[in-house]
C-alpha cells in the first residue's frame, strides 16, 4: 500500500488509535497477568536481560479470544488489506504483556520476548 497517497493527518490519528490501543490492552490484560516461572526465566535468560524477564507479564486466555480493534475499519477504508486478525495469532505483546491463545512454549515465549524488547528500545509509539 502506497502511503504517501493517505494525508498525513489521518496517519497520524489511526496512530494515535493504535497507541491507545495498545496501552488499554496492556492495562486490562495486565491486570491478570503473571510473571515468567522460574522455568521460562532460566530458558529465555542467556537471550534476554533479566530486567525485561522481570518486567514481562504472561496471559493464556481460556475460552476467549482477542479481538480486532476498532480502528481496523478505518485502517481498511484508508486501504490497507493484509492486517493480521489478533484472534488468529498465537499471542499478541502489549508492551510487556504477552497474551497469548496457547500455552507458552519456549519458541513462542522467545518470539513475543522479542517484541517486549522492541518496545523497551521503541517506545509505544515508535514500535
Amino acid at each position: 500500500m502506497d502511503l504517501s497517497k493517505i494525508p498525513p493527518g489521518m496517519i497520524g490519528q489511526v496512530a494515535v488509535m493504535v497507541a491507545d490501543y495498545i496501552s488499554s490492552s496492556r492495562k486490562k490484560y495486565g491486570a491478570n497477568a503473571m510473571p515468567l516461572t522460574a522455568e521460562q526465566r532460566a530458558a529465555m535468560l542467556p537471550f534476554f536481560p533479566a530486567d525485561i524477564l522481570d518486567q514481562t507479564r504472561l496471559l493464556v486466555l481460556k475460552g476467549q479470544r482477542i479481538q480486532d480493534p476498532g480502528f481496523y475499519t478505518m485502517a481498511r477504508m484508508m486501504g490497507f488489506k493484509d492486517l493480521p486478525s489478533f484472534s488468529d495469532v498465537a499471542a499478541v505483546t502489549f508492551v510487556d504483556v504477552i497474551v497469548s491463545h496457547e500455552e507458552f512454549t519456549d519458541a513462542l515465549l522467545f518470539h513475543e520476548l522479542v517484541h517486549v524488547v522492541q518496545y523497551a528500545q521503541l517506545g509505544v509509539k515508535g514500535f
